[in-house]
């Protein structure tokens, strides 16, 4: 089976404007979220962690760590699915992928 080709594309967070002149940096880690549309399982924990990290005012940073998706390396609607739920949080974000 052929892999899926969409794509996320490269966020950067500018860390010195994050930083607001402080000298620490809150970070929130989400790891292995494994969110997808064609299998929702766990959507409903996606949601409730985008909720608090939106309703913190201490958090400057998420970083989504491992597997957003649960088949975005074999379903382009997966991988789609994945990147649009990134836009539900009102942080700063910065994914990096798992295998």
């Amino acid at each position: 089976m052929a892999k899926a080709r969409a794509r996320i594309a490269r966020y950067r967070p500018k860390l010195p404007a994050l930083l607001k002149g402080r000298q620490t940096l809150k970070i929130a880690v989400l790891a292995d979220p494994h969110i997808g549309s064609t299998n929702p399982v766990f959507v409903p924990n996606w949601e409730m962690v985008v909720a608090y990290a939106n309703a913190r005012d201490d958090i400057d940073l998420v970083v989504i760590l491992g597997d957003l998706t649960l088949l975005g390396s074999e379903q382009a609607e997966d991988l789609r699915f994945g990147r649009n739920a990134l836009d539900s949080l009102k942080k700063p974000w910065l994914v990096l992928p798992g295998n």
